[in-house]
This record gives C-alpha cells, structure tokens and sequence, in this order.
C-alpha cells in the first residue's frame, strides 16, 4: 500500500481526490498518514490583484521539493486546466466581478507524497481620474495638466463586488493613497476616493496609487498613475464680433485672418490662475518689434489693424506670473490679416448659422 505525508496547512487528501477528474489515477492514493510541518509549496498569482477578464498567471514554486520530477495537476472550480510532468506555469482567465474562482494545484511528487495549495481569485476593478487645478479655455479638449504652483484633484473610482452581491459603496471600502511609494497617511482611510495634492516640480512627475480593499481585505484592486508637470503654453485666438473668442481655431506659429482689423486674445494654457485676466499675470506684447503696452483691465487682448500695411505682423508675447517664479511662458505668431487660404471665411459663408 502506498503511504502519503501531508505536510500542516495542506488540503486534506480526500478534498483532494473528491476535486480531481475520474482519469487522473496517479493522484488516487487509498490512504495517507502523518500531518508534519511548514508548508512546501507556494502557489502565486500575476497579477496579484487581477480585473474582471484579465489574464492570470499561476506559478508554483518550493524550495522543498523537485517539482520538475513530480506530477502536476490544475484545476479551476474543479475543472482541470492543465497538467503534467513538472508542470509549474498556467493560466486562466478571471471572472466578471462579483465572482470567484477557486485555484486548485496537486502535485504527486517522486516520493510519493500528495501536496494541494489553493488561491481564490476575485476580480476587483479601481481608476484613478486626475485633473490639474490649472486654467484651460472653454471647450478645451483633452486633460488638464498641471503647472508648478497649482493642484491636482484626484478620484478613485472603485468596482468592488463581493461574490454574488452589489458593489460596495465608498463608505464601505479602505483607499489607502501613495505618492512615489510613500503612504500618505492623512489622506487614505474608510471612503477616502478624492484627494487634492500639489502638483509636481517644474519638469518633475509624480507616480500616485490607489488600492481600494473591501474592509474584510477579501476584495483588493490597485491602480496608479503619472502625473507630469508641466510648463504654462500660450495659444492665440482671433475674437469674431459676433461668435466670441474663436476657441476651436487657434492660430499656428504663421496664420491669417480675413480681417483688417481684428482682436486677438492670448489664453495660457495650464497657468497657475482660474482667467487669463488674473491681475498676477504679465503680459509683454511686441508687434513687429515694438513693445505694446498691455491695457490693465484687458491684458491678455490685443486690437491689431493692418490698414495701410503690408499686412503681415509679427506678434511676440511674454508671459510671467508675480509670484510664481516657476511662470515665465513666450511664443511668437507671424500673422497675415485681410487674407485667408482659397479666400473662404466660415463665417461670413453663415457656415456657423
């Protein structure tokens, strides 16, 4: 009669057998003995915590035991998935949330003994949304990023669901926050999804993470983002009498415009302030060399007329901030009014009517 020794914490034997197919013979021992210590193998998963859908890595691995010389089986819920001869990789594919699979690994090894080890997983889903406390215009399309001297809000959005229950509300999961691997202490906690922290240094970035776990531990997903830092860009707009601030057509480094005369207003993209008319900003314009000065109560406008001129002006901007020595943003525009490419101008076209 074969004897097997289970080693403490293991699966007993007839759990075992009972979770093995019918065909699997070499796993059928009609008894074992002995309870023993430790635990010799070591069943991990990658990832650790995985997704509804995502693919996940099984490993075996003992200092213990030759597993290249013994047997192995896989099963999930029961169902085997692979085996052989030193077998010690596999993978399955994670449920949707709110479901749980069981892993199941028996190894027959040379001499004879029967060893299992299992691991459950439950996918679990978090996102991290960031934005900059930065000013970008209306319509602006794309992230607001942030400049040195603002903030960025931050929300975890978490989709935990217990096996065959509802999602867990904010209130009943623990976000525990970190910045370039520190905990942040005072801001992780029971319903703690949104934070606010100040942005990275000039041409620094920061990596945060977020791991939202159920409060029994037994649902755990993490996330984590980088987040740049950024200089304050500026961008030129022509001001239409009719339609406002021009904001889905910015000038290029060479443009032109139909107009005569014509407004242009200067908009500094992720700037440390909630308007481009924020008494701390700076505004130096030259046109064609010559320093304009800026009207204080509209600073970031410029009336430009070319009548009796070649037409073409080149406007050079430079933007700084009164207190935040990080700001100092310039650009340059060649402009060339009374023209327009094929001589079309949208508007006066009614294509905007």
């Amino acid at each position: 009669m074969s004897r097997c020794t289970l080693l403490g914490g293991l699966i007993g034997l007839c759990a075992f057998t009972a979770a093995l197919p019918a065909h699997a013979q070499f796993f059928s021992y009609p008894g074992f003995g002995g309870s023993g210590f430790g635990t010799p193998v070591t069943l991990t998963l990658s990832p650790a915590h995985p997704e509804a859908g995502a693919t996940v890595r099984l490993t075996l691995e003992s200092s213990a035991i030759d597993l290249d010389r013994a047997a192995i089986v896989w099963l999930a819920d029961g169902v085997e998935i692979a085996r052989g001869g030193g077998l010690k990789r596999a993978s399955v594919t994670a449920g949707a949330l709110g479901t749980e699979t069981e892993i199941t690994v028996a190894v027959a090894t040379a001499d004879e003994r029967v060893i299992t080890a299992r691991a459950n997983i439950r996918p679990a889903e978090v996102d991290i949304l960031w934005s900059g406390e930065s000013y970008a215009p209306p319509l602006y399309r794309g992230r607001v990023h942030a400049s040195p001297g603002t903030s960025v809000r931050l929300s975890a959005i978490a989709r935990l669901v217990p096996p065959g229950g509802n999602p867990l509300a904010d209130e009943s999961i623990v976000f525990s926050w970190r910045k370039n691997g520190v905990l942040l202490q005072e801001l992780s906690g029971r319903g703690r999804a949104h934070i606010e922290l100040p942005a990275p240094l000039l041409f620094g970035a920061d990596v945060v993470s977020v791991e939202a776990s159920s409060l029994d531990g037994r649902l755990i997903a993490t996330r984590s983002v980088r987040i740049p830092s950024v200089e304050t860009t500026l961008l030129l707009y022509e001001e239409h009498p009719l339609f406002g601030l021009l904001f889905h057509r910015a000038f290029g480094a060479e443009g032109q415009t139909p107009s005569i005369e014509a407004t242009i207003a200067a908009v500094p993209l992720f700037a440390p302030v909630r308007t481009p008319f924020d008494a701390q900003l700076d505004y130096a314009w030259r046109v064609n060399n010559t320093p304009i000065p800026a009207d204080p109560a509209d600073p970031f406008r410029l009336i430009i007329n070319a009548e009796d001129s070649s037409g073409l002006a080149l406007i050079e901007l430079v933007l700084t901030h009164t207190s935040n020595i990080f700001l100092r943003s310039d650009a340059a525009w060649s402009i060339r009014f009374g023209t327009l490419e094929d001589g079309f101008d949208a508007f006066r076209a009614g294509a905007f009517q």
